[in-house]
């Protein structure tokens, strides 16, 4: 396993994090270059200071598996779980409100529930603003990514199919494009018209 790493000249250089441990499964987001979120599974920390120290991230009660984290501030954060259910924070976490994105007897693909496998949560979550999103999730039973949009901070959701396999997803910071990665298959780039 690697250690997490860290530039501040545009990846010229970099410095690994004591004590971090990076590699397959580990879900990280910045909202800038002081502020992150790095886990995995339940476990998650913070820094404020560009990981130079970490503190603990209180999870939304009755979590206990993170899928995908995304932060649009300091403040503004969204975690969804294992469950499909959407969390959002507007005080860097101190305090959770929790959104269904209407799945329906769907897991999310990449979660075990015996002993530790190399799996990454096929989950992916962004916001442009407080009311506009996007979460690109692989679920059980279906053969392709699907695509959830809101207009209305999640209160209710749009239902896409993505002409791309089951892998592990990004979405852009603009939402704009989604980048799925398919282990020993390579990654698709779709763009969002």
């Amino acid at each position: 396993m690697k250690n997490l790493s860290v530039s501040n000249d545009g990846g010229k250089t970099w410095k690994a994090i004591e004590g971090k441990a990076g590699g397959l499964g580990c879900i990280l987001a910045f909202a800038d270059a002081k502020t992150g979120w790095f886990g995995f599974g339940d476990k998650f920390q913070m820094t404020t200071d560009g990981g130079a120290s970490w503190s603990e991230l209180t999870l939304p009660n009755g979590v206990s598996k993170v899928a995908a984290v995304s932060l649009r501030t300091q403040k503004d954060g969204y975690l969804i779980d294992d469950k499909g259910v959407l969390h959002v924070t507007q005080d860097g976490g101190k305090t959770w409100s929790p959104r269904s994105l209407g799945l329906k007897d769907s897991g999310i693909m990449g979660f075990v529930t015996q002993g530790f496998v190399n799996e990454i949560p096929q989950a992916a979550v962004r916001f442009l603003d407080a009311n506009n999103g996007l979460v690109v999730l692989g679920l059980s039973g279906k053969t392709t990514m699907t695509a959830l949009r809101t207009t209305d901070g999640g209160k209710t959701w749009k239902e896409e199919i993505l002409p791309a396999r089951l892998g592990a997803p990004y979405i852009s910071r603009d939402c704009k494009f989604i980048a799925v990665n398919k282990w020993n298959d390579g990654v698709i780039l779709l763009k969002h018209k």
